[in-house]
C-alpha cells in the first residue's frame, strides 16, 4: 500500500519533468527580423513595382536603418526590362514593357545586410464579356438599378476576377439665368442585397473589396474600390449586382467606413456629397442653380486576376474588414505573401472594358 501511494505521488513530478524536457525556448525578440517588402503588379498598361524596407514587428529603433536597394531586376520571360522611378513615392518604379497573356514576370531585389528576395507571376488571359443587361427593380419602398454582367464562359474554381464600376454624369444647369454644364466621374462598389430579406441573407464573401492607392496599379483608378470575385459569386456565366443598394449603406454604418469610397460620402444622409468633397462648406455662398438635364453613363471594367493577386487582396480585405475577428470570435487573419525571402506580392492582371452605356437620362 505504501508503495502504491509513493508511485501516485511521483507521477505528477515525472509528468512535470517530461514537460520541462519538451519545452521549446521562445523569445519575442527572435520572432521577426527586417525584410524587403515588394509589391509588383504587372498589368496591360505596364508594370508598377514598389520596393521598401519592412521593419521587424518586434525590435527597437536601432534595428531600423536607411534602406537603399543595391539591385532591382524585373524580367519578362527572362528578358531584363528598363525601370524608371516614380516621382510621387519613394521606392516606386515603373516598366512600360507591353505584356501578353502567358508572359512570366519575375522580380529580384537585393540590398545590403538584408536577404535577397524574388517572386514571379504569370499574366492571366484577358477576360471576355459577352454582354450585359440593365434593369430597374422595385419593391414597396425601394428602387434600384440591377446590372447583370455575362462572361463568355462560366468561371472555374481557379479563375478570379476584379470588377470596377465607373459612372460619368453630365449636368446642365441654369445658373443665375445662364446655361452652364458640369460633369463628374465616380467609382462605386457593387451591392448584392436589395430588400431586407436579402440583407438578412447576405454573404460577406460578396463584399471582398480593396483599394490600391498611389497609382500602384497602372491603368487603374487610384483610391477606388476593386471588387474581388471568385467563381462562387457567379451564377453560371452571370454576375448580378445593384447600384445604390441599401446593403452598402448598412455596411458603411456597421464598419465605420471600412469599405472603399469614403471621400465625399455623407454617413448621415447615406448619399454622395459631390460639391463639398467631404468638407464643410456650409458658410460658402453657392450660386443659385436650376437643374435642366442630366445624363449618367456607366462603364464596367473587368480584370482577370492571377491567383496570387486574388489571395493577397482577400487577405488584405480580411485584415481590415472581418466582423468576427474584430469581435474576438475568430483568430486574427494573417497576410498573404508570395515573395521568397521577404514579404509582399507579385500578382498580374489583365483587363477588358465595356462600352459606356446610359443608366439615366432626363
Amino acid at each position: 500500500m505504501m508503495k502504491n501511494r509513493t508511485l501516485r505521488a511521483l507521477i505528477p513530478v515525472l509528468l512535470l519533468g517530461c514537460l520541462s524536457a519538451c519545452e521549446i525556448p521562445f523569445s519575442l525578440e527572435d520572432a521577426s527580423s527586417p525584410r524587403i517588402f515588394v509589391q509588383c503588379v504587372p498589368a496591360d498598361g505596364g508594370t508598377s513595382l514598389l520596393v521598401q524596407y519592412a521593419a521587424p514587428a518586434y525590435g527597437n529603433a536601432s534595428t531600423v536603418f536607411d534602406f537603399h536597394p543595391s539591385s532591382v531586376v524585373l524580367t519578362v520571360n527572362g528578358r531584363p526590362q528598363t525601370l524608371s522611378e516614380g516621382a510621387l513615392r519613394d521606392g516606386l518604379l515603373y516598366s512600360t514593357a507591353p505584356l501578353q497573356p502567358g508572359d512570366e514576370v519575375k522580380v529580384e531585389v537585393s540590398a545590403k545586410d538584408l536577404p535577397s528576395v524574388s517572386g514571379s507571376s504569370t499574366v492571366p488571359p484577358v477576360p471576355s464579356i459577352s454582354g450585359w443587361k440593365v434593369e430597374t427593380v422595385q419593391s414597396d419602398t425601394l428602387s434600384s438599378t440591377r446590372i447583370t454582367l455575362t462572361l463568355d464562359h462560366a468561371p472555374t474554381a481557379d479563375e478570379y476576377h476584379g470588377l470596377q464600376i465607373r459612372t460619368h454624369t453630365d449636368l446642365l444647369y441654369l445658373e443665375n439665368g445662364i446655361p452652364v454644364t458640369d460633369s463628374f466621374d465616380a467609382y462605386t462598389a457593387p451591392g448584392k442585397a436589395f430588400t431586407e430579406q436579402e440583407i438578412a441573407r447576405m454573404d460577406l464573401s460578396d463584399y471582398i473589396q480593396v483599394n490600391f492607392s498611389g497609382g500602384l496599379i497602372s491603368g487603374m483608378a487610384t483610391d477606388e474600390p476593386l471588387a474581388i470575385l471568385s467563381a462562387d459569386q457567379f451564377d453560371g456565366r452571370d454576375y448580378s449586382f445593384y447600384l445604390d443598394s441599401p446593403d452598402l449603406d448598412w455596411l458603411y454604418d456597421f464598419a465605420g467606413g471600412a469599405l472603399p469610397g469614403e471621400q465625399g460620402w455623407d454617413l448621415d444622409t447615406g448619399a454622395w456629397d459631390w460639391f463639398s468633397d467631404g468638407e464643410d462648406e456650409a458658410d460658402e455662398e453657392l450660386p443659385e442653380r436650376i437643374l435642366l438635364g442630366k445624363v449618367t453613363t456607366c462603364q464596367l471594367i473587368l480584370h482577370r486576376l492571377s491567383k496570387e493577386f486574388y489571395h493577397y487582396a482577400r487577405a488584405q480585405y480580411q485584415s481590415n474588414f472581418d466582423f468576427l475577428s474584430n469581435m474576438g470570435l475568430t483568430p486574427a487573419n494573417f497576410t498573404y505573401s508570395n515573395i521568397r525571402g521577404g514579404i509582399g506580392l507579385i500578382g498580374a492582371i489583365s483587363t477588358t472594358r465595356t462600352e459606356p452605356f446610359i443608366l439615366e437620362a432626363e
